[in-house]
């Protein structure tokens, strides 16, 4: 049995090379408590800050989530403090910004205390709330659903484009997803039986359509689902390449942490996943446009681990993944049809990994299986110059354009020898080489804050042999 059926597909262009490293310093954020099913949920605020929950054990039969905040620089600000404390279990939560800039914090899960007819202690979802500064939290009165699965988490939620809130969690065998908070009616999108995993929920930024996302291993269908539910419920669609077919029936790989799924951040368009292909090892990272007939093969990896996508600026995105050589990201270009170069972030494999880059660099979180770990990666900046080489004789002007992934980049700066220049508008700046110039090789330097630096060299060449 297949799902839906797909449109015509726009390829995004792709170049497959190694690799560059980056130095990175990797810090560890949580390490005490933390197990190989917990994963952070991150959010960015208007200011740059970027908010972290996760949960972790607390004791014997005790279980917390605790938050903590980076500044915008990526640097940690203040200490790991408990949001929602004492509880006998909880699943991994949902963290949203809410408009006026609060926080939203949404999980599932049993308080564990000795009256029966505590509203904590039915399995259901809850709620907690800070200011935008994460100084205090507050567990909101009572239950915010009908339905008693939430618990097993994890939790996805986004607000559609009515600042109203969607969430989503699994229930055994059905995915449940819930318009608002309260006791309003809960919608089952799962069509296939046993049994669907790590939902998560989205919205398009350009026509505000909600799409939710999940993994099935069901016999009828397996793979990656994803479904709209507003403004309409609509039929799931199977994201090419999630699920092989052997024998007459479905298998794939399992997805081990929550799908990544996401809009784009400028009001762009589209709905995007990233997730391992392969079976029954993941020999390949894809992403795919919801709708699109066809994925882009992101990278051929050796024992692919995990995937994922996040929000980059401007549109862009953020590509993500852990394979047996460590973890790799690239980023598009702002409309998202071009990639650029991959960059190593290190060399030890992660069980899990998530990110928030839309405020230009990446802040990407890894988990070992024991603890969480924290670095930023930067996007490289390329260069290219026109012509590559001038006479040393007879000098000449050259052109120098600055891009990422293709769009031009403004305000970089380019040193040449004991010069320097400013890219204008359209990413270019101009070098002049005046005649008779020294023959050999130029070093062109280009920085901007938030990139990596890159280098690219002018070639003064000799003088012709005067013709006889």
């Amino acid at each position: 049995m297949r799902v839906g059926m797909l449109v015509v597909s726009v390829f995004l262009w792709l170049s497959i090379v190694t690799a560059a490293a980056q130095g990175v310093r990797w810090e560890q954020i949580a390490g005490t408590g933390i197990r190989n099913v917990d994963e952070p949920a991150l959010a960015r605020s208007g200011d740059g800050s970027l908010h972290i929950v996760w949960r972790q054990q607390a004791g014997a039969g005790k279980t917390e989530l605790r938050y903590l905040m980076l500044d915008p620089g990526g640097k940690i600000r203040g200490e790991a403090q408990v949001a929602v404390g004492g509880w006998k279990s909880l699943s991994n939560p949902a963290l949203l910004v809410a408009a006026d800039g609060s926080l939203e914090l949404l999980f599932g899960g049993v308080l564990g205390s000795p009256d029966a007819k505590d509203p904590y202690n039915n399995g259901s979802l809850y709620r907690a709330t800070a200011p935008a500064d994460g100084s205090r939290w507050e567990l909101q009165p009572g239950a915010q659903s009908t339905d008693r699965f939430a618990h097993i988490g994890p939790i996805g939620a986004s607000f559609g484009p009515d600042g109203q809130l969607w969430t989503c969690w699994p229930a055994t065998s059905k995915l449940i997803v819930q318009r608002g908070l309260g006791n309003g009616p809960v919608q089952q999108v799962h069509d296939h039986g046993c049994c669907p995993y790590q939902g998560q929920v989205v919205t398009d930024a350009a026509n505000g359509q909600v799409i939710v996302g999940w993994y099935s291993n069901a016999g009828p269908q397996h793979g990656i689902l994803l479904r709209p539910v507003a403004p309409a419920l609509g039929e799931a669609v199977a994201a090419p390449g999630s699920y092989v077919e052997s024998g007459g029936r479905m298998q794939s790989r399992s997805q081990d942490q929550q799908l990544g799924l996401t809009g784009r951040t400028g009001g762009a368009p589209g709905i995007f996943v990233a997730y391992c292909s392969g079976y029954p090892v993941c020999t390949a990272v894809h992403l795919w446009r919801y709708r699109e007939s066809q994925p882009v093969v992101v990278a051929k990896v050796n024992r692919g681990r995990t995937a994922a996508v996040a929000k980059g600026p401007e549109g862009r995105l953020w590509v993500i993944w852990s394979d047996e050589s460590g973890s790799v990201a690239l980023r598009t270009n702002k409309a998202a049809t071009r990639l650029g170069p991959p960059i190593r972030v290190g060399q030890t494999a992660a069980l899990k990994v998530k990110g928030e880059g839309s405020n230009g660099p990446l802040d990407l979180v890894a988990s070992s299986g024991s603890a969480f770990l924290h670095t930023r990666v930067f996007p490289p900046l390329q260069a290219g110059i026109v012509p590559r080489a001038v006479e040393a004789d007879k000098g000449g002007r050259v052109k120098i354009d600055v891009t990422d992934v293709g769009d031009p980049v403004a305000g970089a700066t380019l040193v040449i020898g004991n010069q320097s220049l400013t890219a204008g508008p359209d990413g270019s700046a101009f070098y002049s080489v005046p005649p008779g110039a020294k023959p050999g090789s130029l070093t062109v330097k280009i920085q901007k804050p938030g990139y990596q630096s890159t280098e690219t060299t002018l070639e003064i060449r000799p003088p012709k042999p005067a013709a006889r």
